[in-house]
């Protein structure tokens, strides 16, 4: 996995936007950077930012919420992360917002998106996102932290903590905490098996089995009862068919004493309803004039109900009456109130129009205006990006120019933007640029030259000590065999001392220039580069600048718009306020305009309403005056009602005509059906048709009569048949010689006795076979048990081997086993990156089992001491092993070609810190880039590539990369 870029917004101090970009110079061609500033200026919020991204928290705050990480009166913040790993790049993506964008709105919930290369979108949710980051990068949150955000001081305290404090800090480092927890489940499932084992056995124990002789026992006595049983139903069975016989005939007579008072009392119902009986027989003899009569009373109630509708239109034609003359009357009023209101509307429009008209008028030069306002404002707006973009491609040349080469406005002015002048400058400044690199490489050189005879001087300086002890042994005349002379001025006597570490350092002081020099010679490269590629681009934003100035002319003078000031000299505010003030006055004559337009249709359409409301008012009867309503009323509702009074008094009176012809056609079709029924009297038992009403039942009555004389004469058949049939059987079963009186109380008492024992010896052997069936089950429910205990002891035993061997109830028995593996692996790794560090030291652990380890000392014949024996700065080399070989077993199923060290640096001497940064830029080697977070002064002389994190006003701090 490796770092591309990370870009972050407001968060903490670091508001506003802010972009690390590793792939372009400098960070693109450094294998170690450092991540400088103050204390709390936010170095590591660039760190908490590339957490935030990947996997939703920041660094620092563990599992807490991260809205803290919000800028103060800020309203949202992000994180962006760009990585690259062997299945392409990916980008991450991390905001959090308040309602509306205000720093007091209600915080929202955090989005998250995760993108490829194409920027196709392959997860928008938390769990999808982790998910995805840790498929593709093999690491969680937590291994993210141990392998590429590298902990320094857990380690350092990692090197001298005591068994059970180093216990715990292997435990967070590598996150195996999951092994004790197997060693405590494991515990916990071995004590599970033996108490369900001993709650098996206590099971079986409670299920209750007979004794051999107690069981045969009962089924002796089942037995006997049986046959006794069986015994008793031979005898029973023919005796049930004499009982049968004496109880029938006892419910026959009972049921003939019924029968025989139904009889009696249904003849004396019979004498009951003889004079509804007779009434029935009169009425059905008015059946043959039911007709007439009915046709008589239906004519008598229509003639009635037309007279009562008669009298009540009658009325209702002199209520519409009054009610149409009252809305003419207010009609009236409404017109001529409409007319006086309309009056004055009109001459208050034509006020209006006089004065709208005359200013446009006086304004002829803004008509055309309109119609170019787009394409006006476009212009302007294209005029206004592209000086703004002129502007910052300036900016973005001038920042690849020497600092004692920058010319002196950071912003020209707009004459300044030429083709001509900006080919002149970029010419210019381009050959000092180009000179001062040759200037560099000279001085590279010379360093270099410097360098190498230094060198050659110490190595032979180091070589005449070397020989020191030789020189005794040389003889006159015998060449030397260090440099072959055959004169030994010092073979008696000592030669002048050599400060052979002052030249040491000399050589060393000089390297670091040579150093120095090259890096600003790569310095000036980078520079010459960047200037290369932001020149075409300076050169095109003028281009556009040009172009996009004759575009905003030529549409000025389209719409006759003349400027008091070019727009040659016009800055991109003032420009952008033209636009605003032209399309002002562009809506200033389009509003007068359409005002003029909607001003001239109102005055003819008041006048029109005028003329069509004078017409109205002529057509009302003039004999009716004008009535002030009690409530105000418009003219159309006046109207409104005028036309409903007017249609319903012509209902009314229509309805008066219709009603008054109807009443008298049904008075005389009343006459003509009285006149017919008394003809027909004339042979009836009817001396009048009052008579006849008299006789008529209502129909209901007279169908109830009829339904009680039709059911009483069923039942009086039903009944008489019952009677017989009862007598019949009575003689029927006497004959056959059924026993009755005291003989059948005594053999039904018999009879009873031998019943209740067949039902006593049921219950007993039903009982008994319960008994002898329920200890069947029970004891296929004890071999039952008895399996199911031989599996758990089985299983029991794997168990209790398994807790023998790792075990334990706090875990710490599998805990410590796993870790000491996990020491082994850690130290075996943290050895390779040792050599890095140092050739002096090696990790050496003590035993398989155990966590203690020492330091094998090289230059010491390989003796092994204690690791609390090392300097402070030997300490700060151990622990950068262990951070590196972390860093290594946790990514070792992905490479992980991105690392960042956390402080640390500031306990080191100068000689120390060499070595740590000198075994930081070995990793180069490995293709590693490795960010260093610290605010030591040497580390920033020493590495000369820097992230600097700058404090400003306010307590905000802003990014620069240089």
């Amino acid at each position: 996995m490796k770092i591309r870029t990370i870009r972050l917004t407001n968060l903490n101090s670091l508001t506003g936007e802010h972009l690390v970009d590793f792939t372009t110079e400098p960070l693109a061609s450094t294998g170690l950077f450092a991540i400088t500033g103050p204390t709390g200026a936010g170095k590591s919020t660039i760190l908490d930012a590339l957490t935030l991204a990947l996997y939703g928290r920041a660094a620092r705050y563990g599992k807490a919420r991260p809205e803290d990480m919000m800028s103060r009166q800020r309203g949202e913040c992000s994180a962006e992360v760009t990585f690259s790993v062997p299945q392409g790049q990916f980008r991450c993506f991390w905001s959090l917002r308040r309602a509306n964008g205000r720093a007091d709105g209600n915080l929202q919930p955090p989005r998250r998106f995760l993108y490829d290369d194409m920027d196709t979108v392959l997860a928008q949710k938390d769990g999808e996102c982790n998910e995805q980051v840790e498929e593709l990068t093999g690491l969680d949150f937590d291994r993210f932290l141990r392998s590429v955000l590298l902990a320094q001081g857990e380690f350092a305290r990692f090197l001298t903590a005591n068994t059970d404090e180093r216990s715990a800090l292997l435990e967070r480092l590598t996150g195996t905490t999951i092994y004790s927890s197997i060693g405590a489940r494991i515990y916990g499932i071995y004590k599970e098996q033996q108490e369900a084992l001993q709650t098996k056995e206590t099971a079986r124990s409670m299920v209750p089995v007979l004794a051999q002789e107690e069981r045969q026992e009962l089924i002796a006595r089942r037995d006997r009862d049986s046959r006794e049983l069986e015994d008793l139903r031979k005898r029973i069975g023919p005796a049930q068919t004499a009982k049968e016989q004496i109880l029938d005939i006892r419910q026959t007579r009972e049921h003939a004493r019924k029968v025989e008072a139904a009889l009696l009392e249904l003849f004396e119902e019979q004498a009951r309803g003889a004079t509804d009986f007779d009434a029935l027989e009169q009425h059905q003899e008015t059946e043959p004039y039911r007709e007439l009569l009915v046709r008589l009373q239906t004519r008598e109630e229509a003639a009635a109900e037309g007279r009562d509708e008669l009298i009540q239109a009658e009325k209702d034609r002199k209520d519409n009456l009054e009610k149409l003359q009252k809305a003419t009357g207010i009609l009236r009023f409404a017109g001529e109130n409409e007319i006086s209101t309309q009056t004055e509307a009109l001459q208050d429009d034509q006020h209006k129009l006089s004065h709208t008209q005359g200013w446009l008028d006086a304004h002829p030069e803004y008509e055309n205006l309109p119609a170019m306002i787009g394409d006006i404002r476009i212009a302007l707006n294209d005029l206004s990006n592209s000086l703004v973009a002129a502007e910052n491609a300036w900016r973005n040349w001038v920042t690849a120019v020497p600092e004692a080469l920058r010319p002196r406005e950071s912003v020209p002015s707009r004459n300044f933007f030429t083709l001509s002048h900006i080919n002149a400058v970029i010419a210019e400044i381009h050959g000092k640029t180009t000179r001062q690199k040759e200037l560099h490489e000279q001085e590279a050189e010379a360093a270099r030259e410097e360098a190498a005879i230094r060198g050659d001087h110490l190595a032979t300086r180091q070589r005449e000590a070397g020989y020191a002890g030789d020189r005794h042994h040389l003889k006159d005349g015998e060449p030397c065999p260090l440099c072959g002379s055959i004169h030994h001025p010092y073979s008696d006597t000592e030669p002048p001392e050599v400060d052979i570490l002052a030249l040491e350092q000399r050589v060393q002081k000089q390297r670091y220039v040579v150093q120095q020099r090259e890096q600003e010679v790569r310095d000036i490269e980078a520079l010459i580069h960047r200037q290369a590629e932001a020149a075409p681009a300076l050169l095109k934003a003028v281009t556009a600048l040009i172009d996009a100035e004759e575009a905003g002319i030529q549409a000025l003078q389209d719409a006759g718009v003349t400027l008091k000031s070019p727009l040659s000299v016009l800055t991109a505010t003032e420009i952008t306020a033209l636009g605003t003030e032209l399309h002002q006055r562009s809506e200033d004559w389009r509003s007068h305009h359409s005002a003029s337009t909607e001003l001239q249709e109102q005055v003819r359409q008041r006048n029109s309403r005028i003329s069509e409301i004078t017409a109205l008012l002529a057509t009302l009867p003039q004999e009716v005056p004008a009535v002030v309503p009690s409530e105000p009323v418009l003219l159309d509702t006046a109207q409104a009602a005028h036309s409903a009074a007017q249609a319903s008094w012509t209902r009314a009176q229509d309805r008066c005509s219709d009603l008054q012809e109807r009443y008298e056609k049904l008075a005389r079709q009343l006459v003509e059906t009285g006149e017919e029924l008394e003809d027909a009297l004339v042979t009836s038992p009817f001396d009048s048709p009052e008579e006849l009403s008299a006789a008529r039942l209502p129909e209901s009555q007279a169908e109830s009569i009829r339904q009680r004389r039709q059911d009483m004469e069923r039942r009086l058949v039903e009944t008489r048949t019952l009677v017989t049939a009862a007598n019949t059987k009575i003689a029927e079963l006497t004959s056959a010689g059924v026993l009755e009186g005291v003989e059948a109380e005594a053999f039904l008492a018999s009879l009873q006795e031998d019943e209740i024992r067949v039902e006593t010896l049921v219950g007993s052997v039903a009982t008994l076979n319960e008994r002898v069936n329920q200890d069947d089950e029970h004891n296929q429910m004890r071999e039952q048990v008895t399996r199911e205990i031989a599996v758990l002891r089985q299983e029991a035993q794997q168990w209790r081997q398994l807790n023998d061997l790792i075990g334990s109830a706090d875990g710490k028995k599998f805990q410590r086993y796993a870790q000491s593996l996990s020491l082994h692996i850690l130290l075996f790794h943290a050895n390779r990156a040792f050599r890095y560090v140092s050739d002096r030291y090696q990790f050496r652990p003590q035993d398989v089992s155990s966590l203690s380890f020492q330091i094998e000392d090289a230059y010491q014949a390989g003796v092994q001491r204690p690791v609390s024996s090392l300097s402070g700065g030997e300490t700060f080399l151990a622990s950068l092993a262990l951070a590196l070989g972390l860093a290594e077993v946790a990514g070792r199923k992905r490479p992980i070609d991105s690392l960042f060290i956390d402080e640390g640096f500031g306990s080191l001497d100068s000689e120390t810190l060499d070595v740590a940064i000198n075994a930081l830029e070995n990793l180069q080697r490995q293709n590693k880039v490795v960010g260093v977070i610290s605010h030591v002064e040497m580390l920033k002389e020493r590495i000369t590539t820097q992230i600097r994190v700058e404090r400003g006003s306010r307590g905000e701090s802003r990014i620069l990369v240089v």
